[in-house]
C-alpha cells in the first residue's frame, strides 16, 4: 500500500521539480518551496500564495500543497483533465486512513489495500485503474497496464520470488 502511495506522491513531486524548476528552492531538511515569481508565468496560481489573507513570498511543498499545485497546473495545461481519482488519491479521509494502516503492526489484508485507495475500490482491477488513472493525468502518457507505469509494479514478481526463496541461516 505503501508503494502505491508513494510512487503518485514521488512522481507528483518530480513533476513539480521539472515543471517549476525555475522557482523551486530545494531544502535538505525541510520541504522545497516555490517562489511567488511563478505567478509572472502563471498567475491562476495566486491564490496558493496567499496565508491569513496575506500575500507571502513562497510556499512550502509539503503534500497537500503539491497536490494543489499540480492540480491547478494541470487544470492550466490541459482542462479537459479528469481530476476524479487524483482527488480521491489525495482525500483527507483517504490520507488519514492510510496513515493509519501504515502504523499497522502485522501488514494489511487486500480488503484494506484497496479501501485506502477509495470506498469505491474493491478488487485488484480497482484499485490498478485508480493508479493508472492518477499516473496517466500526471505524466500525460497513456498507460493500459501498472506495470507500464510503475516500475515497482514490474519487478513486483521477481520481488515475491526472492523474498520467498531466500534462505535464512
Amino acid at each position: 500500500m505503501l508503494h502505491s502511495f508513494r510512487a503518485v506522491e514521488g512522481l507528483i513531486y518530480e513533476c513539480l521539480k521539472h515543471e517549476f524548476k525555475d522557482y523551486m528552492v530545494n531544502s535538505e531538511y525541510t520541504y522545497s518551496s516555490l517562489q511567488s515569481s511563478v505567478l509572472n508565468k502563471y498567475p491562476a496560481l495566486k491564490e496558493l500564495f496567499v496565508n491569513n489573507g496575506n500575500p507571502v513570498s513562497e510556499i512550502k511543498l509539503d503534500s497537500r500543497t503539491q497536490q494543489k499545485l499540480i492540480e491547478k497546473y494541470i487544470a492550466l495545461t490541459s482542462p479537459q483533465a479528469n481530476f476524479k481519482d487524483l482527488k480521491a488519491w489525495g482525500s483527507e479521509e483517504l490520507r488519514n486512513h492510510r496513515n493509519r494502516l501504515s502504523h499497522k503492526l502485522g501488514g494489511i489484508s487486500e480488503g484494506e489495500l484497496y479501501q485506502a485507495w477509495g470506498k469505491d475500490t474493491y478488487n485488484q482491477k480497482d484499485w490498478e485503474k485508480r493508479i493508472l488513472n492518477c499516473l496517466t493525468l500526471i505524466t500525460e502518457n497513456k498507460f493500459n497496464y501498472l506495470w507500464q507505469g510503475s516500475l515497482f509494479a514490474s519487478i513486483h514478481e521477481r520481488v515475491r520470488t526472492a523474498i520467498k526463496n531466500y534462505n535464512v541461516l
